[in-house]
């Protein structure tokens, strides 16, 4: 079993965002089961309720917050990564609320920043297996990431082919390559967020696209993340290892 130490500073937010994580969860369930004619069962919301009640089971539901908590990995990951995303999506918010007095402010801040470190030791702790050969295995948190330069990507070639189809010329062969390319992308890596999946893609189907979609966001990020220095390092760490599978498929 590969464990992993849960601080008691982080315990709060993880808790909050596990509710809320909850909730959104309790929610899909309720509307499915609102039709009677249902095309499927909730079952995603039944597993990510699972997970964030086992979650909740170990780090406790309210309560005094213990020095550290030890916890499964493998078990807990996804659940984890689901609070963690929660409160670094809504932490800055209440940070930059002018409402809250400057002592939260500062408190909060200081568990944003405890927060993205226990991410980034959470996602150096996992070993997400030796990918196939001829196929290289997105690390879950850079899947965002990933999502986002793809769709740059797709955009990109669809105002090419606009432009030419405006001016009644054939668009360039390119184009019509990369829309395709990143469309299949999108379609095997998901068009939407998900519950953080390990997603292996064929190198020789989807190397191209995935390299064009993540050679482009490092700079990017440096604007929009400039704190996310963590997350900056393993996408360029990502993208040599991107580079060097497509060119020993190619060779």
């Amino acid at each position: 079993m590969q464990t992993i130490a849960v601080p008691g500073v982080v315990i709060p937010r993880l808790r909050e965002g596990a509710y809320l994580q909850l909730a959104h969860a309790a929610e899909a369930i309720k509307a499915a089961c609102e039709y009677y004619e249902k095309d499927e069962q909730p079952l995603a919301a039944r597993s990510a309720s699972d997970r964030t009640w086992a979650l909740f089971d170990r780090l406790g539901w309210t309560g005094a917050v213990p020095e550290k908590v030890e916890l499964d990995v493998r078990e807990h990951r996804a659940a984890l990564l689901g609070a963690i995303e929660s409160m670094t999506a809504s932490l800055p918010e209440i940070i930059a609320d002018h409402a809250v007095n400057d002592a939260t402010k500062a408190e909060r801040t200081e568990e944003l920043a405890a927060l993205r470190k226990f991410e980034a030791t959470l996602h150096g702790r996992v070993e997400p297996g030796t990918p196939r050969a001829g196929s290289v295995a997105v690390p879950p948190v850079l899947l965002a990431r990933v999502r986002e330069g793809a769709y740059d990507c797709l955009v990109s070639a669809a105002e090419d082919i606009e432009r030419s189809a405006s001016s009644h010329v054939p668009p360039e062969s390119g184009s019509r390559m990369t829309c395709d390319r990143a469309w299949s992308l999108l379609e095997a890596i998901g068009w939407s967020d998900t519950q953080h999946p390990m997603v292996e893609l064929s190198i020789a189907e989807h190397g191209a696209a995935l390299l064009a979609a993540v050679e482009d966001m490092p700079p990017l990020l440096e604007v929009w993340l400039a704190e996310r220095e963590d997350e900056l390092r393993l996408l360029r760490q990502f993208e040599v290892q991107v580079r060097r599978a497509v060119m020993e498929t190619d060779s």
